[in-house]
């Protein structure tokens, strides 16, 4: 991640120290990033592709080679002796032998022209660079989708809040209802039936409520596991994103057009493998003060090196892929705008919706009181408004998220 986000996720921790275990969803996400497994592998994937392109580096690099030899002849008792030190295409070699006694020493260089077309040192960093970018361009798509997994847990928890507060307050209001019931009842001014009827709507309003309860528990242990905590934690509602970003993800473009450079490289390569080899070389006795100037080559017919035709056919399928991926990039660019136009579209029907059932939940309430309305149709007619409300609070949920991940992931 760039280093513009890593102060962003700093800042975040450091709020979340200070403001305890109560987290909005900006400090949760700092903690997250710190401490999720995910995150760290990812990280430590980066790292390890680092270290491992040094490695390659490094060893393209030790070209430094030193060589010895020792040889006896039996039939005229003598011996030769030749040392050599080479680097890359130069060597000094120096021979002694006892039958002519005379002690020689050759500077030279030796190379192999058909590097200057085709460099494979460079092809194998190439290739390696090549690979840790796409390699990049997925960790960074994992990332994005662990992110939304966090970001999915969060919004489900409070979900869950929505429906434990709601449904408390409409708990307390049945509750009063069934202790004026009681009076009524008592007083022979309602029937047993309406009584039966509040106390089960009492009764099913507290098991629901239980049970939501019982369900955050496990959302929010599950969310602890998440960032890696061990305290009790509590989470604040998401505030209104007013300014967000849409994230425009061009990581398959980027993808299909390392591989094409890629298989372009190497369809080179191929060519330049099935020539004929080709070597010059100069060298220098420094005993004689001789040069010699050579040129050879080496051809292998049958030693085919690879098909250059499967390989343009690769690049051919490479350069579809692109063009799909240009495709798709453009529509999941128009696909996220609209999905968050749908989200705002759904909050407002919601909320419409939640203000019209509060109205119409007046009017029952009056036919309630005037005895042309049960108390079963009723407390029916509360479950819709309180629906009504959860339905809206998540959805503003959902709507706030979208926003925020977009911002999330355009800072990446």
């Amino acid at each position: 991640m760039k280093t513009k986000i890593k102060i962003i996720i700093a800042s975040f921790i450091l709020s979340a120290l200070s403001f305890g275990q109560t987290l909005n969803f900006d400090e949760a996400f700092g903690i997250y990033s710190g401490k999720n497994i995910t995150v760290k592998n990812l990280e430590l994937d980066s790292k390890i592709r680092d270290e491992e392109t040094k490695e390659l580096i490094n060893g393209l690099k030790k070209d430094l080679t030193v060589t010895g030899s020792t040889s006896y002849n039996l039939d005229e008792e003598t011996t030769e002796k030749t040392g050599k030190v080479s680097y890359k295409d130069f060597y000094v070699e120096a021979t002694q032998k006892d039958s002519t006694n005379t002690d020689e020493m050759v500077v030279g260089v030796e190379k192999t022209l058909n590097n200057f077309l085709y460099n494979t040192d460079k092809a194998q960093i190439f290739s390696n660079s090549i690979s840790s970018l796409n390699a990049r361009y997925e960790d960074k798509q994992s990332l994005m989708t662990a992110i939304s997994s966090f970001g999915d847990k969060y919004i489900e928890i409070l979900n869950k809040d929505n429906t434990i507060k709601s449904t408390e307050i409409l708990l307390q209001e049945k509750s009063k209802d069934l202790e004026i019931a009681k009076v009524k009842y008592d007083s022979q001014t309602l029937s047993n039936y309406d009584l039966k009827v509040i106390e089960l709507s009492v009764k099913e309003l507290t098991t629901t409520l239980n049970i939501a309860k019982v369900e955050k528990e496990d959302l929010l242990k599950e969310f602890k596991n998440l960032l890696n905590l061990s305290e009790d934690v509590k989470l604040e509602n998401l505030e209104d994103v007013n300014q967000y970003e849409v994230y425009k993800d061009d990581n398959s473009i980027k993808i299909a057009e390392n591989q094409i450079a890629l298989a372009k490289d190497e369809l080179k390569g191929l060519k330049v493998s099935n020539l004929p080899t080709v070597t010059a070389g100069a060298y220098y006795n420094l005993d004689d003060k001789d040069t010699t100037m050579e040129l050879g080559f080496t051809w292998i017919p049958l030693n085919y090196k690879g098909d250059e035709k499967s390989k343009q056919l690769t690049i051919e399928k490479y350069q579809n892929n692109l063009l799909d991926a240009q495709k798709t990039y453009e529509l999941s660019i128009q696909q996220t705008q609209n999905s968050i136009k749908k989200l705002g579209l759904n909050v407002d029907l919601s909320k419409q919706t939640f203000d019209l059932a509060k109205l119409e939940l007046e009017k029952y309430k009056i036919m309630k009181d005037k005895g042309t309305l049960s108390e079963y149709d009723y407390f029916d007619k509360q479950k819709d408004v309180l629906d009504d409300e959860i339905a809206y609070l998540n959805n503003l949920n959902s709507l706030n998220l979208a926003k925020k991940l977009q911002n999330i992931y355009s800072n990446m």
